[in-house]
This record gives C-alpha cells, structure tokens and sequence, in this order.
C-alpha cells in the first residue's frame, strides 16, 4: 500500500463527492473558557473565585469541552451552548476557542492548550440575564465556530483541521522561565511586550487598539484611572472611560469597567 496515493485519492473522492465522508476522528479536544460553580474535585483551587453576584465560589478559565479527542463527529454536526454574560453592565462577550492533545483539560492554561481562535460579540440591552450561544460544526475540512446573540448578529471563524494539526501556536500555557539575560546597561530600553492584564491567560500583548476592541469602556468619568504605555493600571489620567492614544499608549479605564472586564463569562443554568 501507498500512503501518499491513498491521502491523494481520498482528496479527489472528497472533492468530488463530500457526502462520501460520513463522519470523521478529532485528533484533539476542542472548546472554549467558562466560569462554572466551584467544584473541588474538578477544578483547581488557584482558579477559585468569589462571585459578589451569584454569592459563592466559582472557577474560572475552565474548559468548556465541545469535542474530545477520539471523538467521531458526524459531517456537519454541530454542537451548540449559551453562555450568560458575568456582569449586569457587560456590552459584549468574548469567545476564545482552544485545542487540547488530552480529552480531559480543565482549565485553558494547562500544558498542551493553545488558543486557535478569537470572537466578540455585542450583548444589547442590560441585566445578566443576557446571553449568547456558540456553535462548533464539526466534520468538513474545517471547524466552523459561530456565536449568535439575542437579536441574531452574528460572528464566525473557520479553524483548518490541517493547519491546527501541522503547526504549533504559542501555547497558553505559560513555559518555563528563561535564563536571565545580562544585565543591561542603565537607561537601556526592555524589549519585552506589556500584556493586556485582563486578558488571563492569553498571553494578549496590550496596545490600545486590542483595549478598545476587547475592553471598551462605558463612556463615563474614568475618575483619572488608566493603562500607562507600558499596560500598568495607575491614576491620573483626564478624561472618559474608554477613551485612548495609540500614538502615546495610554487608555482610559474606570475601576467599575476593569472589575467587571475581569469577571468570566459563565455557563448559563437550564431554564
């Protein structure tokens, strides 16, 4: 048997014919990151915070799993969950998509998780009994991720099979620290990118493109709290929340818009 003319006849049959790939493996785990009730059992007790809404202990970064690796997808099945925004005053959510070797992670910053793909949506209206849902259609040559909110806006991202199997991403997973460089000369400048101190676990370099984008502001006095060129939060400032310079760097971020930024997305309860 030849290998390479039976993955070239298959691409010909399925180029031909896509109904005659009635279903296929995931080589990985496939899902997105949650805020779930705490369960000691499960999650890992460095993930553990205190909701002030819900008034109990929840996980954060949590795998959502949609597929697990070994798992056999049928051709265009899709799997579909909503999720409830984690604040009453929340304008959006974002949706990062992660992959996984193993078909048991449960936190998105283990070894082996890295990020495929990123999505946000806007959430009209007030209250947090607001919701989204996404959907992962597995089974083609490609992964389509889509989220949808109330009001039928919708956004979606492909996820190449191949490609996620062929490359390698930056993991989420933080590496082992490097050995110390020799020390600079005094007023030397660092080469090291500031991260984007909302976006855990994602290694998101900060401009302030991304902080409008991802963490816009509500528009009100910002009461002189701000992100310094270098991604530090610090007072100061004058102006309105949400308001920046790309050109200086700095962004404009009340302490109510940051708290409510750091808290997760959460898995919405059957109605």
């Amino acid at each position: 048997p030849t290998p390479g003319a039976a993955v070239v006849k298959g691409a010909v049959i399925y180029g031909l014919d896509p109904t005659a790939v009635a279903a296929r493996v995931a080589r990985r785990t496939y899902g997105t990151d949650v805020a779930v009730p705490f369960d000691p059992a499960k999650h890992d007790p460095k993930k553990k915070y205190y909701h002030e809404v819900e008034e109990k202990d929840y996980a954060r970064n949590v795998f959502s799993i949609y597929a697990r690796a070994g798992d056999v997808v049928a051709c265009d099945e899709a799997i579909t969950r909503s999720y409830c925004v984690g604040s009453a005053t929340d304008t959006g959510m974002n949706f990062r998509i992660f992959s996984c070797a193993h078909p048991n992670p449960a936190h998105i910053d283990e070894a082996g998780v890295r990020e495929e793909g990123f999505l946000r949506i806007p959430v009209p209206g007030t209250g947090r009994g607001r919701s989204a849902k996404m959907e992962m259609k597995f089974g083609k040559t490609k992964i389509q991720a889509t989220v949808i909110n109330k009001v039928g806006e919708r956004k979606e991202t492909s996820l190449s099979f191949a490609s996620m199997q062929g490359t390698r991403p930056k993991p989420v997973a933080s590496k082992p620290a490097a050995p110390k460089p020799a020390a600079s000369k005094p007023g030397a400048a660092s080469a090291a990118k500031p991260l984007c101190e909302l976006c855990i676990g994602r290694d998101q370099p900060y401009t302030v493109n991304h902080m409008q984008i991802a963490h816009p502001g509500c528009g009100k006095a910002s009461a002189g709290h701000g992100y310094t060129s270098l991604g530090s939060y610090v007072t100061g400032f004058v102006g309105p929340c949400g308001t920046g310079s790309e050109t200086v760097g700095w962004y404009l971020l009340c302490e109510r818009c940051r708290a409510r930024y750091r808290l997760d997305r959460v898995e919405c309860r059957p109605s």
